[in-house]
């Protein structure tokens, strides 16, 4: 077949969802659109998949898109990584069975055609070798780097030094790259405080949420009002990172950053929610119509 006779489908995909935000999407597509429209391929269909990793192989949606697609049609996309970024020996025997059942492969950054019969030319190979090697280097080496990133943020955590622990921050605290400080949110340790407090005066977790739905607000990282619930009120309430303790796979850090709320007050509400665990909750509701009410408990609480 000449390539005016050929068609294919478009593929992308980004690792991240901090992808999205850059241009990584952009790129491809245009890339693969235009290598398409030199080359004349007619494009049946364009996907792309958000934030799904393949260094462990190919992605669910690639799978299942191989798995209906009829042989003859090929795919176009950026790097062989694209589509997986696993061991090369694995990855390269993956890219060989799509090839060798029937479809074709471009990469639309060097241009280059895999198919079952270019494979077996030794700059094809070469080539391939390459693309997937780079690939699977290129993956270890950055997980190495975050990992030894996160161990020494965790390092710098044990003594109190602020440190980039992401995800691993209470809602009060980011940290500032450039100051290589905490940016401390008032507002939010506000919020903190006041939810500790209510508890501690003998409001429950149903009352308190009712409350800060009513004056409308805001969750940590919610653009709107009227979300807080029973479970997200206790959730915070036994979160000792609002004291300034970290927790990582049981290790208890004292200290690591600047606290929400006062130990005392936190001990004073740990001491409320255990006490209440243990006696068994109470139902708030405004209006409960229940036979069982007071005569079926919890196998578990009580």
């Amino acid at each position: 077949n000449t390539k005016q006779q050929q068609q294919a489908i478009i593929w992308g995909r980004f690792s991240s969802s901090q992808q999205a935000d850059g241009d990584s999407r952009d790129r491809q597509e245009r890339l693969n659109r235009a290598l398409a429209k030199r080359e004349g391929i007619r494009v049946l269909a364009e996907y792309f998949d958000e934030g799904t990793s393949v260094k462990e192989g190919a992605t669910p949606m690639f799978k299942k898109l191989i798995a209906e697609l009829p042989s003859g049609v090929g795919i176009i996309c950026e790097n062989l990584d694209r589509i997986n970024r696993g061991h090369p020996w694995r990855a390269k025997a993956y890219i060989a069975d799509i090839l060798e059942a029937g479809h074709w492969i471009i990469t639309s950054t060097d241009s280059t055609e895999y198919s079952a019969e270019s494979i077996k030319e030794p700059s094809k190979v070469s080539a391939g070798d390459t693309q997937t090697s780079t690939a699977y280097a290129g993956n270890f080496y950055r997980i190495q780097r975050v990992r030894e990133a996160k161990l020494e943020a965790i390092d710098l955590a044990r003594k109190g030094i602020p440190s980039p622990l992401g995800a691993w921050l209470p809602s009060h605290l980011r940290y500032n790259f450039d100051t290589r400080r905490y940016d401390f949110n008032q507002d939010i340790a506000d919020i903190t405080e006041r939810i500790f407090k209510e508890y501690a005066s003998g409001k429950g977790t149903s009352n308190i949420a009712k409350g800060l739905n009513k004056d409308n607000v805001l969750t940590f990282g919610s653009k709107k009002a009227g979300a807080w619930t029973r479970s997200s009120i206790s959730e915070l309430l036994r979160y000792e990172g609002v004291m300034g303790t970290l927790i990582i796979k049981g290790e208890r850090m004292p200290g690591a950053f600047p606290p929400a709320v006062k130990e005392q007050l936190f001990y004073q509400v740990k001491a409320l929610l255990d006490n209440n665990t243990k006696r068994g909750g109470n139902y708030t509701a405004e209006r409960v119509n229940n036979v069982f009410r007071g005569l079926c408990h919890c196998s578990q609480c009580g």
